[in-house]
């Protein structure tokens, strides 16, 4: 048998919506995806992979044909890492065979198998030998821990069956579904099965199902106003009484108590922790950016909250330790399916929630109602002062760009990802270029962009805020420097200006009333 040689030809962040994610992509060479993001049915040659906004690793031979439908509700399409390979046998290309079957080739690796494709594709546009070497030796060490995973898989097969089946329960628990009905789907004796399942999990199949059942009617409690029978009847139960029941044996309190008790909180976003603490509620794990750790620092000082920053990534040990009684998130965290089996967790959409409605969302979870209504009058205050000062500075027809850079990156910022964005477009009403507003408004809160493209985004004001953590500053002055940037009209008008990213990440009450005085000092100067 010839040895193969692999090398890493290309990789590259892709998001496809709906609308194209519907047609057929066709393959012409060995392919590798990371899916980050995605809630519906992934069909590669004719199979189908339910997406449950969890990442999944996909193998695709050359001629593989692959499709996407989405979930009804859920708009924010298909986001993956695709990586091209060669395949090469003393130095000729490999036209034939394979590395392994189509379809899903890893699951217990994908968080390291994520980390390292971000790494790679950060050093896209970089090019050197030693980046060149180094590039292939992350893309080496993917390949390995999917060969890895792919031989063990062969090795236990019985283990694999267990694992897809508590995929299939997560998505089907409100049905009626039994030992006997999974078992066959895995093609296992029932009581096989349940010994394996107890071995695998600690748990046998009817307390998980229960325990399940019980997680998703706690959130049910706190983000629906049905019903208690209209919340048995969404979990797989027949009444509330029996939903009750199961309630207090999983949790110790009725849901009426379990309502109204305190909880331990865990926010795995910067911007959920931001409102919580101008809440006045502090949560026991919380992800924070520098600016607010600071800003609250005498409320985080007594060392009872377990604090990550914005480069912690994989936290969910992190929660599980905590015992969380309630988890905040964003829908398009990767490892949303893991957080879900800790703890009841609240997942929130960029696209269907403004910022307005994502603070009072938490608000009433966590009962500040008042305080909440509070901080937003006195923002709104602080707007209307802002919008009849820039009424005589600002044309009508003038526009603003918000840019952020990164250390090979420039984003344009649309008007839903914080960086000033819902202040500038929504609350003061000022205009974005016509192509932020066709190509990033309602769809998406950020687009990269080439230094070349700058002028394609030209306005009267730009904002920048440059990301140093990622490296952004010494590719900040390259661009600076350049002939693009410097056509801009903004520029030889004087009205660049750089703002602090940790300040104008977030975008709770307190935050944005910060940055509006920052923006404002900005604009008047």
């Amino acid at each position: 048998m010839q040895q193969q040689v692999l090398k890493l030809e290309h990789i590259s962040l892709t998001k496809l919506y709906a609308s194209v994610a519907r047609e057929k992509l066709t393959f012409d060479t060995y392919t590798l995806l990371i899916i980050i993001h995605g809630a519906g049915e992934l069909w590669i040659d004719n199979k189908s992979y339910h997406l449950d906004k969890s990442g999944m690793v996909v193998y695709c031979k050359p001629g593989t044909a692959m499709h996407y439908t989405e979930e009804s509700g859920h708009e924010q399409g298909l986001l993956f890492y695709q990586l091209t390979i060669g395949v090469y046998s003393k130095g000729a290309r490999v036209p034939e065979g394979g590395l392994f079957n189509n379809g899903e080739v890893a699951r217990r690796c994908y968080h390291q198998l994520r980390d390292l494709a971000e790494s790679i594709e950060l050093m896209n546009g970089v090019h050197s030998a030693a980046q060149d070497f180094k590039r292939q030796m992350l893309f080496n060490e993917m390949m390995f821990l999917i060969s890895h995973e792919h031989e063990e898989s062969k090795e236990k097969p019985d283990t694999t069956a267990i694992d897809s089946i508590i995929a299939y329960t997560e998505s089907h628990y409100h049905e009626d579904i039994h030992r006997d009905q999974l078992a066959r789907m895995v093609d296992l004796n029932p009581e096989y099965f349940s010994r394996l399942f107890k071995k695998v999990t600690g748990s046998t199949f009817s307390s998980y199902l229960t325990e399940l059942r019980i997680r998703n009617a706690q959130q049910y409690l706190l983000t629906s106003r049905g019903s208690l029978r209209e919340i048995a009847h969404r979990v797989g139960y027949s009444n509330e009484f029996y939903l009750s029941r199961k309630f207090k044996e999983v949790t110790g309190v009725s849901p009426t108590f379990y309502l109204q008790m305190p909880k331990r909180i865990a926010s795995v976003s910067s911007h959920f922790t931001a409102c919580l603490l101008a809440l006045g509620v502090i949560p026991s794990v919380a992800k924070i950016n520098p600016y607010i750790q600071e800003l609250y620092k005498d409320s985080l000082c007594d060392g009872s909250t377990q604090l990550m920053d914005l480069h912690t990534f994989h936290y969910n040990q992190i929660v599980a330790d905590a015992s969380p009684d309630l988890i905040f998130c964003y829908d398009t965290y990767p490892e949303l399916g893991d957080l879900k089996r800790t703890a009841p967790t609240i997942s929130l959409s960029l696209n269907k929630l403004g910022w307005r409605e994502q603070f009072m969302f938490i608000a009433e979870i966590v009962n500040a109602n008042e305080k909440a209504n509070e901080l937003l009058g006195s923002l709104d205050e602080q707007v209307v002062q802002a919008r009849r000062q820039l009424a005589d500075k600002i044309g009508d027809h003038e526009t603003v760009l918000i840019l952020e850079i990164w250390n090979d990156k420039i984003m344009v910022i649309g008007d839903s990802g914080g960086r000033g964005g819902q202040l500038i477009y929504h609350m003061l009403k000022l205009n974005p270029p016509a192509r932020v507003r066709s190509e990033l408004f309602a769809r998406q809160w950020y687009k990269l962009i080439t230094p070349e493209e700058l002028p394609l985004y030209s306005a009267d004001y730009i904002f920048v805020t440059i990301y140093e953590e990622k490296g952004g500053s010494p590719y900040a002055a390259k661009i600076m420097n350049g002939n693009f940037w410097n056509s801009l009209p903004a520029i030889y008008k004087n009205r660049v200006f750089i703002n602090d990213h940790s300040i104008f990440y977030n975008w709770d009450p307190v935050s944005l009333h910060v940055q509006l005085e920052l923006l404002m000092r900005h604009f008047m100067s």
